[in-house]
C-alpha cells in the first residue's frame, strides 16, 4: 500500500523547518509574501516535473470512436502530450500510421492514390486528427497528463489549489526541489540544494517504474 504523502501544508511546513524559516498554519490565501512566494515556486516546480519524464503516475489512456466526415478531434484537457506509437485502431486491430508531417498530410489530401486500409494520423491545431475521416472506428492512444495535483476528492488539477491537496511526486524530491528553488530566488547560494535535487531526481525516476531482464547471451 502507498504511503500518504505530504499535503500542500505538510510541505510547506516541512522546508520552512529545514530553512530555519517561520513555519505558517495555512498557504492557500496567506497574504505573507514568502508563504506565496513558496506557492508558485512549488507550482512551477510540479509542472517543470511533468515535462522531465514520462512518469507512470500521469500516464492515461483516451479512446474515442471516428464520425462520418469528421477528421479532428478534440485531445483530453489534461493532455501535456502523447506517448509515441500507443495510437491504435482497435476495431481493425492495427496501429494507426503516423504522425504524419505536413507534406506527408498534403499527400494524404490532394495527392491522386492516398487512400488505404489504415488511418494516418496526426496532432494538429490542438486536436488529434485523422485521415479518411471515417466514422465507425474505435481509436485508442496514451498520454501524459498535465494534472499532477490530487485533490481531497480524489479529482486531479494543474496547481495547488487547497492546503490538503497532495500531488504525485515524491515527498523528498518536493522538498529538495523547493529549497533549491526558493534559495536561487533569494539571491542565495543553492548549489547543494540543486544537486540534492538532481540526484533525488534521478532517483525517483529509475523508481518510477520496474526495468526488463538484459540477456548477455547472443542474439540470434
Amino acid at each position: 500500500m502507498a504511503q500518504p504523502r505530504f499535503t500542500l501544508l505538510e510541505l510547506v511546513q516541512q522546508v520552512c523547518s529545514e530553512l530555519g524559516v517561520n513555519r505558517p498554519t495555512y498557504v492557500v490565501g496567506n497574504d505573507d509574501p514568502q508563504v506565496s512566494q513558496m506557492l508558485a515556486l512549488l507550482n512551477r516546480l510540479g509542472r517543470d516535473l511533468v515535462r522531465q519524464f514520462d512518469w507512470q503516475r500521469l500516464l492515461k489512456e483516451h479512446t474515442f470512436t471516428t464520425v462520418d466526415s469528421q477528421s479532428l478531434y478534440d485531445l483530453p484537457d489534461d493532455w501535456e502530450r502523447q506517448v509515441p506509437q500507443t495510437e491504435w485502431d482497435r476495431s481493425s486491430h492495427w496501429p494507426l500510421v503516423g504522425p504524419a508531417s505536413s507534406q506527408q498530410w498534403q499527400l494524404y489530401k490532394s495527392g491522386i492514390i492516398s487512400q488505404g486500409p489504415r488511418i494516418r494520423f496526426r496532432i494538429n491545431s490542438g486536436g488529434f486528427e485523422i485521415f479518411p475521416a471515417t466514422g465507425g472506428y474505435d481509436l485508442v492512444f496514451n498520454y501524459i497528463s498535465s494534472s499532477w495535483i490530487i485533490a481531497a476528492d480524489a479529482s486531479t488539477r494543474r496547481v495547488y489549489a487547497s492546503d490538503d491537496d497532495t500531488c504525485v511526486f515524491d515527498d523528498s524530491l518536493m522538498v529538495a526541489g523547493l529549497k533549491a528553488l526558493w534559495k536561487a530566488a533569494k539571491g542565495l547560494d543553492a548549489s547543494f540544494d540543486m544537486a540534492d535535487f538532481r540526484t533525488t531526481l534521478e532517483q525517483c525516476k529509475a523508481q518510477d517504474r520496474s526495468a526488463p531482464t538484459l540477456s548477455l547471451a547472443r542474439q540470434p
